[in-house]
């Protein structure tokens, strides 16, 4: 599976392929590659049998997510290996992985291994892994004595891409060209502190990353944020900054690491081999680094490509709202138009009454009114071309016009605000998506409503929907179930309650339908109910507001209503509570 997000995490640094090369190195050791895959260009994955049973080894050279690490994801391979693939097939299949190790102070990982040449005799080979952002890529090499030989290359580097470094197949392999920067292992207090001396005072964190050799910006950030509660460098307490510069560097020696990512509403910020307490958010401690590594770049993809389909298809519903709301203008002004039929009935009625006296070609005509209780004269405009005659049955043709066009118009102008809340509601719907079976559920239901065509018809098999209301418990443990699409608002709240569970929705608004669980005859608590009408206001487009209405009322009392959009019901016996939107914390 190839990442779409073309963001690069530069938190893959020298120390963290270091620690993760320490890990593999664990799990690798003795281990048999059985199988070579290559399911995209950028991607490789190698069937290994270990001493814990089989495992997948990815290997990523892709410029957004370049790592090595284990997987359980099931890729889908091309029914024509590509060269490379093939090329390591060759090599490497029954191969031995002997040590994974980095190759000197860089972020290149070497996998080496003992396989067979076409004789059969043992033979020393490698996979080289650069995991450099946009300049990742992994090359095969064999390892005879100290000197490494390009056998094959996923991206080969001629002359014409880069006249500082080759990579080509029969070339020896040399490391990036090395930086003029400290190894920060090998680092003293008085070095340390000559650096700080010389470098700018408002280089912030990136005098680690000019001074020194594999740091990335955020454990550069996070030194500081430890040292001084901030980004900036403080050359005026620089032993603050020494100790943790040290105290990071023996966590290092020790090989003593922790794989760790930052996490903000379920989406991966940033990972480390250390802790991140500059984000003040919420941490997860993973057992592994592999673990850590698959976890953050398959949610960020996931993520990308939730946020692709959710994008197209608002995207599609905000263009039905723009028409929708420009029809409304149109039927609002034709109702206001029309509130000037009376007078024009009145006026054909006025000329007709007088044409007796009204002289052709005139421009208007001031006529008599018997219609109050005093008579007076009106003055009627009349276009001169015709006949008083005629302009009388003008006059009753456009009050004719205008009633008819009035009664039309309202018909449209209450179709079309319908039309627009249930436009709304999808919105609402939309930003509730958690993954993609969210958001297909989402567009069958556009499908189904004339606002999507259905472009997968030829198709003898559809995607399948799975696709499953929210479950939440309130502080108090009671259950409360939330739809996240209209679909599931109507199937929930008419389909799979109970007559005497209670239901919840925000008043005169777009939102999710919430149901909470009762038994016949039971009555939840006072704050089961504010609580569960704030799930309802939270899931709402009056989410931001402070005080939001939610209506609340016994399943009996919600109905269908008759040939309205999904999810559109009406309900009876309701009582309204305002509340702050909120959702409930539970241990």
């Amino acid at each position: 599976m190839s990442a779409l997000n073309t963001k690069v995490y530069m938190a893959f640094d020298v120390i963290f392929a270091k620690a993760l090369s320490v890990e593999l190195n664990r799990d690798l050791k003795n281990a048999k590659i059985e199988k070579i895959n290559q399911p995209s260009s950028d991607m490789l994955v190698l069937s290994i049998r270990t001493s814990a049973g089989q495992k997948r080894l990815v290997i990523s050279a892709s410029a957004s997510s370049a790592r090595i690490c284990f997987t359980e994801e099931k890729n889908e391979n091309p029914q024509t290996p590509p060269n490379f693939c093939i090329q390591l097939r060759k090599h490497l299949t029954g191969a031995i992985i002997d040590s994974v190790d980095i190759l000197g102070f860089d972020r290149v990982i070497e996998i080496k291994m003992t396989s067979r040449d076409e004789l059969g005799f043992d033979c020393k080979k490698s996979i080289v892994c650069e995991i450099m952002g946009k300049y990742s890529n992994i090359i095969l090499c064999s390892c005879e004595e100290s000197n490494r030989k390009v056998l094959g290359v996923l991206k080969p580097i001629d002359f014409s891409t880069s006249s500082i470094r080759q990579l080509l197949i029969g070339m020896s392999y040399e490391l990036p060209p090395a930086q003029n920067k400290t190894n920060p292992l090998f680092e003293t207090r008085e070095g340390f502190e000559t650096k700080i001396y010389d470098s700018d005072p408002n280089a912030g964190y990136k005098f680690f990353i000019n001074n020194y050799l594999g740091f990335s910006p955020v454990v550069s950030r996070e030194l500081l944020y430890r040292a001084y509660g901030n980004e900036e460098l403080n050359i005026n307490q620089k032993e603050r900054l020494w100790n943790e510069f040290s105290s990071l560097m023996d966590k290092i020696k020790n090989e003593d690491f922790l794989p760790c990512c930052v996490i903000e509403d379920d989406n991966p910020l940033e990972f480390s081999y250390l802790r991140l307490t500059q984000f003040g958010k919420q941490e997860r401690v993973f057992d592994s680094f592999s673990e850590l590594l698959e976890f953050f770049y398959l949610q960020k993809e996931k993520n990308t490509l939730l946020k692709n389909r959710i994008g197209g298809t608002l995207s599609v519903v905000n263009n039905a709202i723009k028409k929708t709301e420009k029809k409304i203008g149109i039927f609002e002004a034709e109702i206001q138009e029309s509130e000037d039929a009376d007078k024009y009935r009145h006026y054909g009625e006025l000329l007709t009454g007088s044409l007796y006296m009204l002289k052709n070609k005139a421009e208007y005509a001031d006529v008599p009114d018997y219609s109050g209780e005093q008579i007076k004269t009106v003055r009627v405009p009349l276009d001169y071309k015709y006949t008083p005659s005629q302009n009388a049955s003008r006059y009753f043709k456009k009050y004719n016009k205008l009633k008819s066009a009035k009664k039309n118009a309202t018909i449209q102008l209450e179709k079309a605000r319908l039309d627009l809340e249930y436009l709304l509601s999808v919105v609402n719907s939309l930003n509730m998506c958690e993954n993609s079976a969210d958001v297909l559920q989402i567009r069958t239901e556009l499908i189904s409503s004339g606002y999507l065509k259905d472009k997968d018809s030829f198709k003898k098999k559809k995607e399948h929907v799975n696709s499953i209301p929210l479950v939440l418990k309130l502080t108090s443990g009671r259950v409360v179930r939330c739809g996240k699409n209209n679909i599931q608002n109507e199937e929930l709240t008419l389909k799979f309650s109970k007559k005497s569970d209670i239901w919840f929705h925000v008043k005169s608004g777009a939102g999710a339908h919430v149901v909470m669980e009762c038994l016949p005859d039971e009555e939840p608590s006072s704050e089961e109910y504010t609580q569960a009408a704030m799930i309802a206001a939270y899931y709402s487009d009056l989410k931001m507001s402070d005080n939001v209405p939610v209506d609340y009322a016994r399943i009996k009392y919600v109905k269908k209503q008759p040939d309205s959009a999904p999810g559109k019901v009406i309900y009876t016996d309701y009582y309204t509570a305002y509340v702050k939107p909120s959702l409930p914390i539970t241990e």
